[in-house]
């Protein structure tokens, strides 16, 4: 999901970067929904390298810049490695 951030300013002011953040956030949904209804599994990335990935998808000069990564392909079978039992547990105080 790429966005024209200068763009929104200029058209929205100050409400520009929500408004473009709520857009890509309305995109995300519905790539998620579709993904759902094909049975297929969708996921976000996010904390990725913007410089790196405006350049391989040629954004450069564009005024646009990513702003979200969506992955959607088949579902995996099983769980991750997540083991809960390496989080520290603490106990809550009344």
């Amino acid at each position: 999901i790429v966005g024209d951030t200068e763009r929104m300013l200029h058209t929205f002011g100050n409400r520009g970067l929500r408004i473009r953040n709520a857009e890509a956030g309305l995109v995300a949904q519905n790539i998620y929904m579709a993904a759902a209804s094909m049975s297929l599994g969708c996921g976000a990335i996010l904390g990725f390298e913007n410089i790196a990935i405006n350049q391989f998808l040629g954004l450069e000069g564009t005024g646009q810049t990513t702003l979200l990564l969506l992955l959607v392909g088949p579902q995996r079978g099983g769980w991750g490695r997540f083991d809960y039992k390496l989080l520290p547990v603490k106990a809550c105080q009344v």
